[in-house]
């Protein structure tokens, strides 16, 4: 019989283990939250942060749609010219297809494996398989379009016939352009040689197109090429040199008067020097995107008075200049992002008032400040690494990512059923342990064990300080309620917010201690018996359990003093709590470290071992007596069910914070239901575990209660009689109560 409720309370522990786990998983699947981003045609769900960002996180790319990245801030030139802002790719396609709705005869082209279409003077051969630019065609020949064929070489005479304004040689294999090829080309004005082989030498002088508008060398093999190749373009407007290997080392632009768009993302450039732009006086767009720049001169942009987009971002910035943006006034964007910044300068942003985009993403800003974006009155769109650094720019009306799980844009706590969770939990714990309070400290019978009592008393008045951080949280969250976004920075960086994280930190940690200190108790008295072989003086005890509170207090303290700037510890997130496992590495990531794996991981390891020796102990003992072996298997049960309570609240968030370091993503549900469920469901259990499953616990508050009915009745003296404590003491004989009466005192 001992065996079966043994076993029955080890079930009873698993299940509860095993509900724990799945509600964390079924939170993690199904469909996605507004915290999460859906692919399309997939059932995946990729962080809120990962869309937009240049990379195709989705398998069909959905998370880059250009629709669903429709910030077109800073695009004004392209578009006034195409209507959007994918680029020269959607250009070419609207070309292609005008020219498909128009068309209206073939022609027979030496070499193509499909007819071609002609147009008027227009000549259209894409994809069709051609080895060489096609000869013999009329000398009215305007518009050449030979992308995605196979042309690998090109005679310097080819297109010397002709008198071209577009010509299109994109993904062909080209080597090499000879020189003189592009000589007598007066009136072309679009030339596309994108997707080629093309180096550095093989770029032939460009000087002569003096009619030239765009010039596309993006997707080639470019290494060095020489700027000056370039001088006499008076008429370029969009230069793309993307997707190359440039180092522009030693390099400056010549004088291109009318140039707007300058493309170099993609490249292998190292610094942008003071003279490498200073001659492009009329840009409006310059992309610097996924380079290796580590350095921008002071002096960089200082003849950029008419920029509206500038993206430096994916770079490897370490520092910026206050006074480089300086020049900018006129830009509307700005893309910083994933760049290694330590340290941005409070008054980086301060010239750019006409700034309506600034992407921030992928960056820790430890010194962040609502100061930084008092001035940008017209910021429209802003994008940060996390949730939690929205509440620094309140103003701005788009904030990306817009929840990190727990609070939104408009709540403190997003959702209905973490708000009833959190309720529910403050409620079970503040009434758990005040009874515990009650119970215990009732007047005690000479039997009683006096250390047992006045440890679970301060373990209970510690949980008791996790109901009421719960209760603050969620008096602000109604009181917030809708308008979180504008109260978010005031409620983050309020002493109230500070004060209410101290409690949890102290709670959590003198919770953890006291159960340390119960087990090593326990176990000094069971398994050594002889070098102590009576229980702990209460003297002791009590002085004990004054360090631990003093170790408890100082522990929530020091974070609050060292980390007392306009970024404060406790409120790096609406909860008030650092787990840091949405942002495993912001500040003070080191001491929330610490807390976790050096104090809390290491209690639930010392209790473990201490409890699986108590076991051995008990059952060396029993192997050297006569006594019946079948209770081994209840003992066993007994302390699996003690150290697996404790691992339920502690090893999800060490496993979660371990993934998180990692770089493993945490799906946003499951952290929310870490900080609203799991840390405080040990403040909830432990009345259960250290009380209310004692036998003497109930008669004692049975006899409490029928105590204070017979005094209402009569003046008899308090105290239970015999027959009162046998209508009382069918409490003490259920099973699962004596069970774990005999593993907790």
């Amino acid at each position: 019989m001992r065996c079966g409720r043994g076993a029955l309370c080890g079930a009873a522990a698993a299940a509860c283990a095993l509900l724990l786990a799945t509600l964390l998983w079924i939170l993690a699947q199904g469909s996605c939250s507004r915290a999460s981003f859906a692919c399309s045609n997939s059932s995946l769900c990729i962080p809120q942060h990962y869309m937009c960002n240049g990379h195709a996180d989705c398998p069909d790319a959905s998370d880059e749609d250009v629709y669903a990245c429709a910030d077109l801030n800073g695009y004004s030139f392209v578009n006034e010219m195409v209507g959007n802002a994918s680029g020269a790719a959607v250009v070419l396609a609207a070309e292609g297809e005008d020219e498909e709705e128009e068309k209206e005869e073939s022609c027979a082209v030496t070499g193509a494996r499909a007819a071609c279409w002609c147009l008027g003077s227009a000549l259209r051969c894409a994809g069709v398989g051609l080895a060489a630019v096609p000869t013999g065609l009329s000398p009215d020949l305007t518009h050449m379009v030979l992308n995605n064929n196979s042309i690998q070489v090109i005679a310097a005479d080819a297109f010397s016939n002709y008198s071209l304004n577009v010509l299109n040689l994109d993904d062909n294999g080209l080597g090499f352009l000879p020189p003189g090829l592009f000589d007598g080309q007066t009136q072309l004005e679009r030339l596309y040689l994108s997707d080629n082989a093309l180096r550095g030498d093989s770029v032939p002088q460009l000087s002569r197109l003096s009619s030239l508008l765009w010039l596309f060398l993006d997707g080639n093999r470019l290494h060095h090429v020489r700027l000056q190749y370039l001088t006499g373009l008076r008429s370029l407007v969009w230069l793309d040199l993307s997707r190359n290997a440039l180092t522009l080392e030693g390099e400056k632009f010549p004088e291109l008067p009318r140039l707007k768009l300058l493309m170099l993302q993609e490249n292998n450039i190292e610094l942008i020097g003071e003279d490498l732009l200073a001659a492009l006086r009329g840009l409006t767009q310059l992309n610097l995107r996924r380079n290796a720049i580590r350095s921008i001169d002071v002096n960089a942009f200082r003849n950029q008075k008419h920029l509206e987009h500038l993206d430096i971002s994916e770079n490897q910035l370490t520092t910026l200049q206050n006074r480089v943006f300086l020049p900018l006034a006129t830009l509307s964007r700005l893309s910083l992002g994933n760049n290694p910044v330590a340290f941005i300068p409070g008054d980086l942003f301060q010239n750019l008032t006409n700034l309506q985009s600034l992407d921030l993403r992928a960056i820790n800003i430890e010194n962040i400040d609502t100061t930084m974006f008092t001035l940008l009155k017209k910021l429209d769109f802003v994008y940060f690494k996390t949730f939690n650094y929205c509440k620094y720019a309140p103003t701005v009306p788009k904030c990306k990512p817009s929840t990190d799980g727990v609070s939104s844009a408009e709540h403190l706590l997003s959702r209905p059923e973490l708000r009833a969770s959190l309720w529910a939990t403050a409620g079970c714990t503040a009434v758990g342990n005040a009874l515990v309070l009650l119970g215990r400290g009732h007047a005690a019978s000479a039997a009683d064990n006096r250390v047992v009592s006045l440890v679970v008393r301060n373990l209970a008045a510690s949980d008791m300080l996790m109901s009421v951080y719960l209760a603050v949280i969620g008096c602000q969250d109604v009181q917030l309620r809708g308008v979180y976004h504008r109260a978010a920075h005031s409620w983050t960086t309020s002493w109230l917010c500070t004060l209410s994280g101290m409690l949890a930190m102290t709670s959590s940690e003198v919770s953890v201690l006291i159960m340390v200190f119960m087990s090593l108790e326990r176990f000094i008295l069971i398994a050594l018996p002889l070098s102590h072989s009576t229980s702990l003086a209460v003297r002791s005890a009590a002085a004990t359990l004054a360090l631990i509170w003093i170790a408890g207090i100082s522990l929530a303290i020091i974070p609050a003093i060292h980390y007392r700037g306009s970024t404060r510890y406790y409120g790096i997130n609406s909860m008030c709590f650092p787990l840091h496992i949405d942002d495993p590495f912001f500040l003070g990531w080191q001491y929330s470290a610490f807390i976790l794996f050096g104090i809390n991981m290491t209690g639930l390891v010392v209790m473990a071992a201490l409890y699986t020796g108590m076991f051995i102990s008990i059952v060396r003992t029993r192997h050297a007596t006569p006594v019946s072996m079948q209770g081994e298997l209840e003992f066993a049960a007994r302390f699996f069910f003690i150290v697996l309570t404790d691992a339920a609240c502690w090893a999800p968030l060490i496993t979660f914070r371990a993934l998180a370091m990692f770089s493993f993503h945490i799906p946003s549900e499951v952290y929310a239901w870490l900080v609203v469920l799991v840390l405080p469901v040990n403040s909830a259990v432990n009345p259960a575990l250290y009380t209310f499953t004692t036998p003497r616990y109930w008669a004692r508050l049975c006899g409490l209660l029928c105590d204070r009915r017979s005094r209402r009745r009569s003046r008899e003296p308090q105290g239970l009689s015999r027959q009162q404590y046998a209508q009382c003491s069918h409490l003490t004989s259920l099973p699962f109560v004596k069970v774990m009466h005999e593993a907790k005192c």
